[in-house]
């Protein structure tokens, strides 16, 4: 087909640069100004039509006027490395840029609506997360990604969020984060990870990694759901975790759901990959609750140091 052609049948696209019809082109498709929304499955059909042959889009210029993205719009783009996000942009529809590998993702402030799965099955770089206030279902699952920042104003990470993710790099979250929704990072694969001050609530595997070196929980992370930190579907099975550093929380409550949950899986288990747990003092005078909780853990958990901040000083148990 020629390019013209292909041109009428796509009327949103002012330009394709390389096409020379041979099959072996890599693509960068610009978008005409003043469009405000890219349809459903737009590029995902562009892509599978036969005319393109073995042609690769591999970067598509959108104007900042595009305020819509639809369902399954960038869809099976699974050579898309470039793709600004618009700074109009205000609502980014399900499995949008699902299977695509773009090596920047910045989220637009403007940005407040946005479904399901929208990144799931990609190979992503640095990824930067804004305007939204909840990190939907699945937005990430089975992705590998290099960098990622949740800047000031997200509250929640939605369930599944980061189901079976790779970070490679590091993962920045923000103190304004308040929940942990089921399964949030079920299976991911995070080298470290500190829970920001101000996070209140843990649900139901959402902390259940399957590796991770070194996690920071802080005192504000008070309500634990059962098996938070531990699957529910492996009895006998421990998450891959080197080292625990927590905040000791005013009565304890953190503590006591974490040694619980771990308690179980060691006595269940022979596996002998447990995590040595740090026990942070930042208290002077600790509540009855809070000194019983620290004295039962020290008594059952067998690799745990309790370091007291009010005092400078560290003592090893065990």
């Amino acid at each position: 087909m020629e390019l013209k052609k292909i041109l009428e049948k796509y009327p949103l696209i002012e330009k394709i640069e390389n096409y020379k019809n041979d099959d072996s082109e890599e693509l960068t498709i610009k978008i005409k100004e003043g469009t405000t929304e890219i349809p459903k499955e737009y590029f995902y059909q562009l892509q599978e039509d036969p005319e393109l042959g073995w042609s690769r889009i591999v970067e598509i210029i959108l104007p900042n006027s595009v305020k819509v993205i639809n369902d399954f719009s960038f869809y099976q783009c699974s050579h898309l490395i470039n793709c600004r996000l618009p700074e109009e942009l205000d609502t980014l529809d399900k499995h949008a840029f699902m299977n695509t590998r773009l090596e920047n993702v910045t989220f637009p402030k403007k940005i407040t609506n946005m479904g399901i799965n929208c990144f799931i099955n990609s190979i992503l770089g640095n990824v930067t997360i804004r305007g939204i206030k909840s990190i939907p279902y699945a937005t990430f699952a089975a992705s590998t990604i290099e960098n990622i920042t949740i800047e000031e104003g997200i509250e929640t990470i939605g369930e599944r969020a980061f189901n079976d993710t790779k970070i490679n790099g590091e993962m920045t979250l923000p103190s304004s984060l308040k929940q942990l929704d089921e399964l949030a990072f079920l299976d991911a694969d995070i080298n470290e990870l500190v829970l920001p001050e101000g996070l209140e609530e843990a649900k139901l595997g959402s902390l259940n990694f399957k590796r991770i070196n070194k996690l920071t929980i802080p005192k504000s992370l008070t309500k634990i759901e059962d098996y938070a930190f531990v699957s529910f579907t492996h009895p006998f099975s421990l998450p891959v975790m080197k080292e625990i550093v927590i905040y000791l929380s005013k009565n304890g409550e953190n503590l006591i759901k974490l040694i619980e949950q771990f308690m179980e899986k060691i006595n269940q288990s022979t596996e002998e990959n447990i995590p040595k747990i740090e026990v942070i003092i930042t208290e002077k005078n600790l509540t009855p609750e809070a000194e019983e909780v620290l004295k039962q853990a020290q008594a059952v958990y067998p690799n745990i140091i309790v370091k007291d901040e009010t005092e400078t000083k560290t003592t090893a148990i065990r």
